[in-house]
């Protein structure tokens, strides 16, 4: 049994809002066992709503559809489901807001519409929804195990879990970021996935995170060991700092981060010499290094990372194109790793893959 989610509006065919609602759908099911056929998005345009409703129960037993079931005068979701049964449907309650959700069955084709609203939809399916699904369609999940890596590739795991698939017949994902990859493996037998989880770990043991965030990672280790962290950031301009402290706890261990954008802010903050700055230039080896030491020195703290580079889309030169990016990473009273990265995408992907490989390098130099 394959379950299509639908979501409709506009606004989400568009991209004016993004699509969690099917996210969090994808998600749920799947950790319950379902399997999810497709996810497909329409418009508010009736016909081409009613069209894709039917198509979508053609192709599909169960259709689970977010969106349009409001009062103004886009919603159109309730009115084109119910030209596709001659039952009527029946009505599920929104605990958290206004709009209802519907449940319609016939001949052996359910569908449930759910509101829009996330905290409204995810709410209606916790609640009526799901039970539902357990009660009458029930299925047995597969077992499964999540593993995070950071500083590896998508090719670096694929030939192994290839081989492992074979072997014990999993469901295998590889799920890759700007931290590292994801690795999701799912089977029926427990003990053959937990064998297999046990081989990637221990193939890939010096890039295991021990949590699923990078960031996680480090200030688990950093509070662990008592030690401290500061930041010297120049391109990233405090995003570094942003990302440690979203997560609970991050005082426990972090410092601050002296964002020293402007080359005034390097020597008046960090000590950085007017002469290294003439002659290097701020994106340089030099520059970083003094930076790095200054921050060090200011700070007191035990491990510290400094950055600068271009995140474009200009100034960039022909000896230093857009994305070059300077670091000095280690820890106090030694000589730190001073290193050059070359880092691809627009102004904001260069800032986040940038922040994501230094906190990689710092983790791996504190494992």
């Amino acid at each position: 049994m394959s379950i299509e989610i639908v979501s409709i509006g506009n606004e989400v065919l568009r991209g004016i809002i993004v699509n969690t609602n099917a996210a969090f759908l994808g998600r749920r099911l799947t950790e319950e066992g379902w399997e999810i056929a497709c996810q497909t998005t329409l418009p508010d345009d009736k016909p081409i709503l009613t069209l894709g409703l039917n198509e979508a129960l053609v192709r599909n037993d169960v259709v689970i559809a977010t969106g349009g079931l409001g009062l103004t005068v886009d919603d159109n979701t309730f009115g084109c489901a119910k030209e596709l049964f001659s039952k009527p449907p029946h009505e599920m309650r929104n605990g958290v807001g206004v709009a209802s959700g519907y449940f319609f069955s016939e001949n052996k084709k359910l569908l449930f519409l759910l509101p829009g609203v996330p905290s409204e939809m995810e709410q209606m399916f916790e609640d009526s929804v799901f039970p539902y699904l357990k009660k009458h369609l029930p299925v047995k999940p597969l077992h499964r195990e999540e593993i995070h890596f950071y500083l590896l590739r998508e090719d670096d795991v694929d030939p192994l879990l290839r081989d492992l698939q074979k072997e014990y017949g999993l469901d295998v994902g590889i799920y890759p970021s700007y931290s590292g990859v994801a690795v999701i493996l799912r089977g029926p037998k427990k003990a053959h996935v937990i064998e297999a989880r046990k081989a990637v770990e221990k193939a890939f043991k010096t890039s295991l995170l021990p949590v699923a965030k990078l960031e996680e990672a480090i200030q688990r280790w950093m509070v662990e060991h008592h030690q401290t962290l500061a930041l010297a950031e120049s391109c990233t301009g405090g995003f570094m700092a942003a990302q440690l402290t979203a997560i609970q706890g991050a005082s426990e261990y972090f410092l601050g981060s002296v964002v020293a954008y402007a080359n005034s802010l390097k020597e008046g903050l960090l000590g950085v010499s007017q002469d290294a700055l003439n002659k290097h230039g701020a994106v340089s080896r030099e520059v970083v290094h003094e930076m790095w030491t200054g921050l060090m020195k200011q700070s007191g703290a035990d491990y510290g990372i400094a950055v600068s580079g271009i995140a474009g889309p200009q100034g960039g030169t022909p000896e230093k194109p857009v994305g070059t990016i300077f670091y000095a990473l280690g820890k106090k009273s030694q000589m730190p790793v001073i290193d050059t990265l070359h880092v691809k995408g627009n102004r904001q992907t260069v800032i986040l893959r940038t922040t994501k490989k230094l906190f990689g390098f710092l983790l791996k130099n504190l494992s």
